[in-house]
């Protein structure tokens, strides 16, 4: 079980304090971790509860460009052989 929050906007950055206290009352839902993502449009947020790796499943993620943030709940399965076929993704 994970905790998400976060809020969309021309404000986003006046939104950093509401979205932290958002954080804070979530952190029983996953209190192994927790990461925020903020910038002029958006604001997300993630607390974690690890079911592998801290290290390994530190969220906000993002792609090699930057441009795609996203945070997630679940767990996924078979992620060694998925990993092998996304490692060969250009």
């Amino acid at each position: 079980m994970c905790g998400i929050a976060g809020g969309i906007g021309a404000n986003a950055l006046s939104m950093q304090s509401k979205v932290s206290k958002m954080i804070e009352e979530l952190i029983y839902r996953g209190p192994d971790d927790k990461g925020i993502y903020i910038d002029r449009t958006a604001v997300l947020a993630h607390t974690r509860l690890a079911i592998r790796g801290i290290r390994e499943g530190k969220q906000p993620t993002f792609n090699k460009k930057r441009d795609i943030i996203c945070v997630t709940n679940g767990e996924i399965y078979n992620n060694d052989g998925k990993r092998k076929i996304l490692l060969r993704c250009p």
